[in-house]
């Protein structure tokens, strides 16, 4: 069972919001939950992970690694539907990841600066083509070479038959 099985053939619009509703609320419920628990206010938030109580970021940490492979799963689904190589959504969260990798590990490196900009930009531009790749514009319809289309009867479905070479 490699990779490719866990990705599901092509994930409709739809199918895709309500993925990113379902992981995206008990997420901030977390973040709710530990500021609440911590009474320590917005200054907590401010002072970083390190200051985190050891089950909350514990269990922050595993929320947010199951939540980080489930959307990349449904958004490489997606970009299936929409009849594109489903990889850039990988290289969107590596860039992602490498922006934000470099900035934090960069003393002096200020938000603003044009060293932070140069970084920045191009990341930023990509993940909005992304989300609009994926969350608004429509999959392609019919057959495409990832699979029948979501969005079609059970019938319209079916895959059709190759030739046959009896002629």
């Amino acid at each position: 069972m490699g990779l490719k099985s866990l990705i599901p053939m092509r994930v409709t619009r739809m199918r895709y919001w309500i993925w990113h509703i379902i992981l995206i609320v008990p997420f901030w419920g977390l973040v709710l939950l530990d500021y609440l628990v911590s009474l320590e206010g917005y200054d907590h938030y401010q002072r970083g992970f390190e200051n985190m109580r050891p089950v909350w970021l514990s269990a922050f940490l595993l929320y947010f690694l199951t939540h980080a492979v489930l959307l990349l799963l449904v958004s490489m689904g997606r970009m299936r539907d929409r009849g594109r190589e489903p990889r850039l959504v990988l290289l969107g969260f590596a860039l992602f990841v490498i922006w934000r990798a470099v900035e934090g590990r960069w003393d002096g490196l200020e938000a603003g600066e044009p060293l932070w900009w140069a970084m920045a930009v191009p990341v930023l531009v990509y993940l909005a083509w992304l989300l609009i790749e994926l969350g608004f514009l429509p999959g392609t319809s019919g057959l495409n070479h990832y699979g029948p289309d979501p969005r079609a009867s059970p019938r319209d479905r079916a895959v059709p038959a190759a030739p046959s070479q009896d002629g």
